[in-house]
C-alpha cells in the first residue's frame, strides 16, 4: 500500500512551522508585560474629609462612579437610582475606560427609565478623550532593567443633571 500525501497536510504543517518560528522569534526577548492601573480621572473622596471612616459616611463624591466591565448592569442601576432618589443627588458623574464603554453607554440609555423624571429633567453631558496607560515589562533575565511602555486608552466621561443639577446632600444654600 502507498501513502499519498495531500497538499493540505503539508501545507498545514509548513505554516505552523512558520508560526513557531514567529513565535520564537517575538518571545526570545523573553519578556512578560504588566498592566498598570491608570490614574484615576478625579479622586472619589475629597481631600479634606477622613479617609479612613467608613464608605457609607462619606457625602462628597458618592455620586462618582468609575464604571468597570466586572460589575453588572442592574448593580450599576441600583447605585445612581439610590443615590438619586434615597440620598438626593442632582448630578452624577460617570467614568469608563477602554472596553467598558459600551456599559456606560449602556448605562446612560436605560437609566433614564429607572427614574421617575420626564425625559426633559434629565440632561447628560458627554466628553470623550484618551488616558495614557503605562506598562511595565519584566524581563525573564533579572539582570535586565524593567521597562515602561505607555499606550493610549479611550476614554469616556458622562455627567447625568437631573433638573437644575442644584441640591443635593453636601450641597449648602448660601442666603445673602
Amino acid at each position: 500500500m502507498s501513502k499519498k500525501s495531500s497538499g493540505k497536510k503539508g501545507g498545514q504543517a509548513a505554516s505552523s512551522k512558520a508560526r513557531q518560528q514567529k513565535a520564537e522569534k517575538a518571545g526570545s526577548a523573553h519578556t512578560k508585560r504588566v498592566k498598570l492601573k491608570p490614574q484615576r480621572p478625579v479622586p472619589t473622596v475629597h481631600p479634606a474629609s477622613n479617609v479612613t471612616g467608613p464608605r457609607s459616611s462619606h457625602v462628597e463624591g458618592k455620586n462618582v462612579i468609575c464604571v468597570t466591565r466586572a460589575t453588572k448592569l442592574a448593580s450599576y442601576l441600583r447605585r445612581c437610582k439610590s443615590l438619586v432618589l434615597d440620598d438626593g443627588f442632582k448630578t452624577l458623574h460617570l467614568y469608563a475606560l477602554g472596553a467598558a464603554i459600551p456599559h456606560l453607554l449602556l448605562l446612560v440609555t436605560s437609566l433614564p427609565e429607572c427614574l421617575p423624571f420626564g425625559t426633559e429633567e434629565i440632561r447628560n453631558e458627554i466628553l470623550t478623550g484618551t488616558t495614557t496607560c503605562i506598562d511595565e515589562i519584566h524581563p525573564e533575565d533579572e539582570d535586565e532593567d524593567i521597562e515602561t511602555r505607555s499606550r493610549n486608552k479611550s476614554s469616556l466621561q458622562v455627567k447625568i443633571i437631573i433638573g437644575d443639577g442644584v441640591g443635593g446632600p453636601g450641597v449648602t444654600n448660601k442666603k445673602s
